[in-house]
């Protein structure tokens, strides 16, 4: 979780404070400007799950025409401005969209239940509530995505991608093809994060550097060089699909959404409402704008005294860890 940058940074600002993370979130980008997206393309484990699920549907499954140009196309930049927006004003969001957050807590609550069912018995797993029904709903449209597209969730909609996107505006390396190029179209072919324009050309905003089109070209025309290299073909300057029209009504609208949000989420809550979190936890208004709802504490109580809670502390609560004490006690140890 430590290696999500949008996480450390968005709870910085919601927090107005310092988080520790944000030196493993610095290390990280740090590394993405020698292999731009590289977090993308090699470690983040939701990747990997929407590889094995596009592997799985394969030509089994006959996916829906979604070009590469259209409003969506930079739907995660949007995203990203909503969630930078929202920390602004206190209210953290990056829980609620970014890739490790999201993975996290799904597995808590599709498989966490199962495991403890299987290894230690079924009276032991806690209730659901409305929170889990939302989350399984969410996790599920975001693969159903890849109907639309192979990796159409880390191409269009990521907000953690967006931001690796935008600090690869300084890379040092990056993509580029020689005028050995026979336009054979196997790179565009391979390519999971739509980086190669009709010219064969680099977007530089979504290439991982996964080198994947290195491998398949049978000439030898792709090469991964330094930023200051001379350029061997004009071809190889491709420059990203954003217009200025596209970005200012996008950012303008994710700036309105991400303003309105905190007024229609609400911090606070009724007198007698307020949950009792897990021992040691900071006030509640503070606790709100540090908490990622990814689940991680839950996980690791063994008597699953915390639980995450549904809406009945309203949105901002939803699945914040909250102690279910009529379910079990906290183990003294």
């Amino acid at each position: 979780l430590i290696l999500d940058p949008l996480v450390s940074v968005s709870t910085a600002i919601a927090a107005r404070m310092f988080v520790w993370s944000m030196i493993v979130a610095a290390g990280v980008v740090l590394v993405c400007l020698l292999f731009p997206r590289a977090f993308c393309g090699y470690v983040c484990p939701l990747g990997t799950l929407f590889d094995v699920f596009d592997r799985l549907l394969g030509r089994r499954v006959r996916r829906l025409t979604v070009t590469g140009k259209g409003w969506w196309v930079h739907t995660r930049y949007s995203l990203l401005a909503v969630v930078m927006v929202a920390a602004a004003f206190g209210v953290l969001l990056s829980g609620f969209v970014a890739a490790i957050p999201v993975l996290t807590r799904a597995m808590l609550l599709i498989l966490a239940p199962v495991q403890t069912g299987l290894l230690k018995g079924w009276y032991l797993v806690p209730p659901g509530n409305v929170g889990h029904a939302i989350s399984i709903v969410l996790i599920a449209l975001i693969f159903c995505l890849g109907f639309l597209g192979r990796r159409f969730w880390c191409r269009y909609v990521c907000p953690t991608g967006a931001l690796f996107s935008l600090c690869s505006v300084l890379r040092l390396r990056e993509r580029r093809v020689t005028g050995a190029c026979v336009k054979c179209g196997r790179c565009v072919g391979v390519c999971s994060f739509s980086a190669i324009h009709d010219d064969f050309s680099t977007r530089s905003l979504n290439c991982t550097s996964c080198r994947t089109c290195r491998g398949v070209c049978p000439t030898g025309a792709i090469e991964f060089t330094w930023r200051w290299s001379p350029r061997t073909s004009p071809k190889d300057a491709g420059k990203p699909d954003l217009s200025r029209r596209g970005v200012l009504v996008g950012l303008g609208g994710a700036a309105m959404v991400g303003a309105g949000v905190p007024l229609a989420v609400g911090r606070g809550l009724t007198p007698g409402e307020t949950p009792i979190r897990p021992p040691g936890s900071v006030p509640e208004d503070k606790f709100l704008q540090l908490c990622v709802r990814c689940g991680q504490c839950i996980k690791v109580c063994p008597n699953n005294v915390l639980q995450p809670a549904g809406l009945e502390h309203g949105f901002s609560g939803l699945w914040t860890p909250k102690v279910v004490a009529d379910w079990s006690g906290c183990e003294p140890s």
